[in-house]
């Protein structure tokens, strides 16, 4: 997978006019999901990774995400009791929430309206046919209805 990955890489930076005289030093990482301590530890030491980023921490890199000023700001001024674990994983997988952010103003709208669910606009793990023909997300609605 380096010498994948580096072959595009060297190439994107030939069509620039860089050419690089050494190899970039590859480190594997894991980004988000991490609910504790001990979980942290236990991802570094069994998959001998070179580090891990928590998720909170990780959406104020603008490089990496796309989060609006007012959370950016909201997470930077957090405090512990503004996140929580959330059950609302399509995968089923229990993570931390940031109470504040837009999109957890905009799921309790909704759920308000009567309409829970998101709709799927990515159409990543569109696999449910429980309730439409169509296969969706299993945290999505039918964007139809």
């Amino acid at each position: 997978m380096y010498d994948e990955l580096l072959c595009s890489y060297e190439l994107a930076l030939l069509t620039k006019g860089i050419c690089i005289e050494k190899k970039p030093l590859q480190k594997v990482t894991a980004q988000g999901g991490i609910g504790t301590a001990e979980e942290n530890k236990f991802l570094l030491s069994h998959y001998n990774l070179d580090a891990t980023g928590w998720g909170s921490p990780f959406l104020l890199v603008p490089e990496a995400t796309n989060v609006d000023e007012t959370t950016i700001k909201q997470l930077t001024d957090a405090e512990e009791d503004d996140f929580y674990i959330s059950n609302s994983s399509p995968l089923g997988i229990l993570f931390n929430n940031f109470k504040s952010s837009s999109i957890n103003t905009q799921r309790v709208e909704r759920i308000a309206k009567g309409r829970p669910g998101s709709p799927c606009t990515k159409k990543y793990l569109c696999t449910n046919t429980e309730f439409t023909e169509e296969p969706i997300c299993t945290a999505s609605r039918n964007t139809r209805t």
